[in-house]
């Protein structure tokens, strides 16, 4: 394939289209004369294996020659007298056409073989100076193929480097005008772009500025929040530990106060039950004195009332009776008065024991629990 060369433009000169047609349609020659030479090459592929194709033939016909003759070699004769005239003739008439069919056999085969052989040799000759001419064929026509390109290859080069001085200048001189041109929009897209490059790194430190200050103040923000936070989660678990202790302390102190108090209840209600039985023991004191009274009176039978434990004793007057016994818990006081007396002071210490009660609700929650 004809390399296409790289001429300048001009104004003068051959027009371009068709110097490159006429390059396209030359190397098409070419391309042609390739292909008819490589199909050549192909028939000549196929001429060469149909030749080693016979030769293969040939040979197995030598082969097959060759045991013919060896079968065909010379035997002693053979005789059948012995086995009776009939029989005898029968098997030397045998023996003869056997004889027969191996001597045509050979001359068939020889003249196979002499038939292989003239074919091959023409095969070959045929083959030989049909591949020779068309191999010569071939390389003519791509000689003369590529020597016309060349040829003509080597005018459009030398009409195009006959181009004159002037057409060089004008060349020259419009291309140093599109150079000043190009050099000076390049000059003022480079001040253009500098200008630009200023104003953007202007702009981005002012940002960046921006962007320090903000995030110099937001860190400000952050930390005093911080510390606000600390601080105040400080004074919450201050706070949560004064009400936790003043709890506590205030728990022990309602707790104390209970078991004071439920102390004293106990101890008072001791001394109250000494008191009733104290008093008990004065009545029944008392009551043995009336009786004895009674009985030295002459009341056999008003003793053996009081005597008799199924029966109801009779009480004495009230009059006599507050005279005579004074409480064992008060003494000098009418048995009535303690009694009243001590009525009112169950009564004021379940008062009292109300009260602290609704003071102290844990006090009674553990009052009741013991009792």
């Amino acid at each position: 394939m004809i390399d296409r060369p790289h001429f300048k433009s001009s104004r003068r000169g051959y027009e371009p289209e068709e110097v490159d047609a006429f390059i396209e349609s030359q190397n098409r020659i070419l391309q042609a004369a390739k292909k008819d030479a490589a199909e050549r090459s192909v028939e000549l592929t196929k001429l060469n294996a149909a030749l080693t194709d016979l030769r293969g033939q040939l040979g197995q016909q030598s082969r097959v020659m060759a045991d013919l003759k060896k079968n065909s070699s010379p035997t002693p004769a053979q005789t059948f007298t012995d086995l009776g005239e009939r029989i005898g003739q029968i098997l030397s008439l045998a023996d003869e056409e056997a004889a027969d069919m191996r001597k045509r056999a050979t001359a068939d085969a020889d003249e196979i073989r002499e038939r292989a052989n003239r074919a091959a040799n023409d095969l070959k000759s045929t083959t030989g100076t049909y591949a020779e001419q068309a191999r010569a064929r071939a390389d003519e026509e791509s000689v003369r193929i590529i020597a016309q390109a060349n040829r003509e290859a080597q005018a459009i080069v030398a009409e195009a480097q006959s181009v004159t001085a002037a057409q060089r200048q004008e060349a020259a001189a419009e291309f140093e005008a599109h150079r000043l041109k190009a050099s000076t929009a390049s000059a003022e897209l480079e001040v253009k772009l500098a200008a630009r490059r200023e104003t953007a790194d202007l702009e981005f430190e002012v940002r960046r500025q921006q962007q320090d200050a903000a995030l110099a103040e937001s860190e400000t923000r952050l930390r005093q929040l911080t510390e606000r936070a600390e601080h105040d989660a400080q004074e919450m678990r201050a706070r949560a530990e004064r009400l936790l202790e003043n709890a506590q302390a205030q728990a022990d102190q309602i707790v104390s106060e209970a078991r004071d108090h439920a102390s004293r209840l106990r101890e008072e209600s001791d001394r109250e039950l000494a008191a009733a039985s104290a008093q008990r023991d004065a009545i029944t004191a008392q009551l043995g004195n009336v009786r004895q009274m009674l009985a030295t009176l002459g009341g056999g039978a008003l003793v053996d009332t009081l005597g008799t434990p199924d029966k109801p004793a009779q009480p004495a007057p009230p009059a006599d009776a507050t005279q005579v016994l004074p409480a064992a818990g008060a003494p000098g006081k009418p048995v009535g008065q303690v009694a009243d007396e001590d009525s009112d002071g169950d009564s004021d210490d379940e008062s009292d024991a109300d009260d602290a009660d609704a003071h102290h609700p844990d006090a009674s929650a553990d009052k009741a629990d013991k009792a």
